[in-house]
């Protein structure tokens, strides 16, 4: 089965966590798009059922981008399983300038869900790398 494996990175911020999920690995998979957004809207919709003490809901941004990547075990002392390769970069930049509380995604990615979902394409352009996603 093709199930999402996660990887999770605390940032510069303590209020902060980056979560770094990919799907479709080590075993491709063909609906790899599909289960990262129902996984990524039942992640927003699970934080909207917490409270804070002042009342609001966590929010959080996500960004999904379809590629290739490297994989690859590394570390001697304490290994992991680690992506590399510009499609973690443009998941990344999809997250990082994402709207918190919206699910933003790329080109590629939309070509795989919108048979499932109705898309809403952003104003903003988001540049990574070398190419406008």
């Amino acid at each position: 089965t093709c199930s999402p494996t996660s990887t999770a990175h605390t940032r510069s911020k303590l209020s902060e966590m980056l979560i770094f999920v990919a799907s479709g690995v080590p075993e491709k998979c063909e609906d790899h798009a599909l289960r990262l957004a129902q996984m990524a809207g039942e992640m927003i919709r699970v934080l909207s059922t917490i409270k804070l003490k002042d009342g609001s809901s966590p929010v959080m941004r996500l960004g999904i981008h379809t590629g290739r990547v490297v994989a690859g075990v590394v570390g001697l002392k304490m290994p992991r399983y680690h992506l590399f390769g510009e499609t973690v970069t443009i998941a990344a930049k999809m997250e990082s300038e994402g709207v918190p509380g919206l699910i933003q995604v790329s080109q590629e990615t939309a070509k795989h869900l919108e048979p499932y979902y109705e898309l809403e394409k952003r104003a903003e352009t988001v540049k990574a790398t070398r190419r406008v996603v």
